[in-house]
């Protein structure tokens, strides 16, 4: 997470990042295309939201927002080449494309080695992950199995290509998997299973212990259908000192594990 300091250094990231930016949107102008109108259709909701829930939700989640690229600058996340899409394929329910440009950033900017995902269904963020992990990477992915998923392949989106070696699937219940051996050893983890309230306490608190101090913890599904996750989220960055950041015109939330992060007794939910 170091990255250069001062007026001029950040002068330097911000111009490697805007560069980077501008590639993405000249090799990508289809994704580009439907980013500017989803960000055009999600402000829409989000004004007719605040009107219909009395702004509750957003009265808590507002103090938080933040724009992308502010986010990299307040991290000085440096990114030194261009994020690497290999499937947008459109899926209901799932990130979206400008999400998954994010979650190529961070790994970039956070140089990462080991990548934990929670939530694998088909692999399409799976395979994102592992394409702009660094040199000898690895993406830790879990899933539980459900009647649900009868119908898929579970990362069926990865397999058999490429990026497959560097991609470990563990099938497990993440609310009863042991999580040591990661203990401060990833770089990045993102979020996406169970919404349940004591589920994303659970993968919150588990991401704290997983993350290193300095390392990245992002959330998926924090809007106005999903408080639980909202609740959790929050909850878990107050009870750690760490600050939320949630990136406007998503559903993600970010923050970034503090050096000294307060890790409760194991069994504690």
């Amino acid at each position: 997470m170091d990255g250069p300091s001062g007026a001029s250094g950040k002068i330097l990231t911000r111009g490697r990042t805007l560069s980077c930016g501008l590639r993405f949107v000249l090799t990508h102008p289809i994704a580009t295309l439907r980013w500017g109108a989803f960000c055009f259709a999600d402000d829409a909701r989000r004004q007719a939201a605040k009107v219909a829930d009395k702004s509750e939700w957003f009265q808590r989640i507002e103090p938080f927002r933040t724009r992308f690229e502010l986010f990299l600058e307040e991290y000085r996340l440096e990114i030194l080449k261009p994020v690497r899409l290999v499937n947008t394929t459109l899926q209901e329910g799932s990130v979206t494309e400008f999400e998954l440009f994010m979650l190529g950033t961070l790994c970039q900017g956070v140089r990462a080695r080991a990548v934990m995902e929670i939530g694998t269904y088909r692999g399409r963020t799976t395979c994102n992950l592992a394409a702009n992990l660094a040199e000898k990477g690895k993406v830790y992915t879990l899933n539980y199995s459900d009647a649900s998923l009868a119908n898929i392949v579970v990362g069926e989106m990865y397999r058999g290509t490429p990026l497959e070696g560097s991609i470990e699937l563990i099938t497990a219940d993440s609310m009863y998997f042991d999580f040591s051996p990661w203990y401060s050893q990833i770089d990045l983890m993102f979020i996406d299973g169970n919404h349940s309230l004591s589920y994303v306490q659970k993968d919150s608190e588990n991401a704290f212990r997983c993350v290193r101090p300095g390392g990245i913890i992002a959330w998926h599904d924090v809007d106005p259908k999903h408080p639980e996750t909202t609740v959790a989220a929050l909850g878990a960055c107050e009870q750690h000192g760490a600050s939320p950041r949630w990136i406007d015109g998503t559903q993600t939330l970010l923050t970034v594990r503090p050096a000294l992060s307060a890790t409760p007794n194991a069994g504690a939910v």
